[in-house]
């Protein structure tokens, strides 16, 4: 007797509205044209380191459903059991399309400090203080 798999019921509008993209041209707009490709390229090294690290530990420490009330712990490293299957905290979409969904906010927050310093921060120190304020500041709430 062949056994039916259940399929999770997700909601096409949910999903849809997830993945939308949501960072532009916001933060160089706020600043003076000398500064806007800057604050640009600062953006997308943010996109770039932060999403490295989320893939790595940052989703694991921040929603691994097995961890503290504190910290999570490393269930999801690299990933690693993130699928289509739903996320306890978002039943209406899969787990892969939250993490993207969170990962996004996870790169726009240290972004925010760039406004701050436009000019001001030379490259080496901006890749350090990413990964480091989005482990420490971010991953563990």
């Amino acid at each position: 007797m062949a056994t039916l798999t259940t399929q999770p019921a997700f909601n096409a509008g949910d999903v849809a509205w997830t993945i939308c993209p949501g960072l532009g041209f916001f933060y160089s707009g706020l600043a003076r044209t000398k500064n806007a490709l800057s604050l640009m390229y600062l953006t997308v090294l943010s996109v770039g380191v932060v999403s490295l690290q989320w893939y790595l530990i940052g989703y694991s420490l921040t929603f691994s459903d097995s961890g503290s009330s504190f910290v999570g712990d490393f269930a999801y490293v690299a990933l690693r059991g993130v699928g289509l299957a739903p996320h306890v905290g978002a039943p209406t979409i899969p787990a892969s399309v939250f993490m993207i969904f969170q990962m996004m906010f996870a790169c726009i927050t240290p972004a925010l400090a760039f406004g701050a310093a436009a000019e001001r921060m030379s490259l080496g120190p901006a890749i350090i203080f990413l990964f480091v304020w989005s482990t420490f500041v971010y991953g563990l709430y």
